[in-house]
Order: structure tokens, then sequence, then C-alpha cells
């Protein structure tokens, strides 16, 4: 980080991606949460921008998907920058196991990598025991 700006350099400290954003994730698969202005987007490692910067935050991908938040509603978006949900849920964890714990009007659940919402409860807890 210089003057409030990041940049990405490689492992011999060469800049490979030029100083321009106000923040900036590690890559993860490949791919980095960027914040242009007050919104945030992703870049490649080459620098190309996969998804505009048009969110309020993205957090770091897993297992091929992040999660993304605009106007305090989550969702989550795929590598290609797809939206595979669109931003509906008050809380959203990531995926663990193939599904993704959310919070929607008081209820509690579970999505998986579609979209589907695979467990719907009006439980103020949920657990979700492994095989």
């Amino acid at each position: 980080m210089i003057g409030g700006k990041y940049d990405f350099i490689d492992k011999s400290g060469k800049e490979v991606i030029e100083l321009q954003y106000q923040m900036a994730s590690a890559f993860e698969e490949n791919l980095a949460a960027v914040k242009i202005g007050d919104k945030y987007g992703v870049i490649n490692k080459a620098g190309k921008m996969i998804v505009s910067a048009k969110y309020d935050d993205i957090r770091s991908f897993s297992n091929g998907y992040a999660i993304i938040l605009d106007n305090d509603k989550y969702g989550i978006i795929n590598q290609n920058g797809k939206e595979i949900v669109s931003p509906k849920y008050d809380m959203l964890d990531s995926f663990n196991e193939g599904i993704a714990m959310y919070r929607k009007g008081g209820k509690l659940g579970y999505i998986d990598p579609k979209g589907n919402e695979i467990i719907n409860t009006e439980h103020a807890k949920l657990i979700l025991a492994s095989k």
C-alpha cells in the first residue's frame, strides 16, 4: 500500500498490477476482491476486471463462490462473476460441504450452490451434523 492505494507484486517484488485500489484482498482461487471508490469488484491475476466494482463488499472466493453484499443483503457470485443468488439474505455464511447457512426474515436455513433453499426453519439455531 502506498498513499492509501494497493497494488500487487510478484515474489521478486516487481509490480504486476499497478497501484490503483483503495483495498485489495489476497488472491484466492486466482481471483481477488478490489475496492474502487466505495464499491468492490473482482480481478484475476492478470489484472483483468472479472466483476465490475458494484458491490458494497465481496468476500474471498472459496470452492468457486464468493459472498457479495449489496444494500445490506447478501448473495453469491461464481468465479465468472455471475450472480448465482441475488442479494436477498440478511446473513449468509460461506459454503461448507456443499451448503451455506442463511438468515432471511428471522428464519434460518441452508442453500446449495445453485441457490436452492434446501433446509428452511424458524428455529433460532441450526446445527448440521457431519457425516
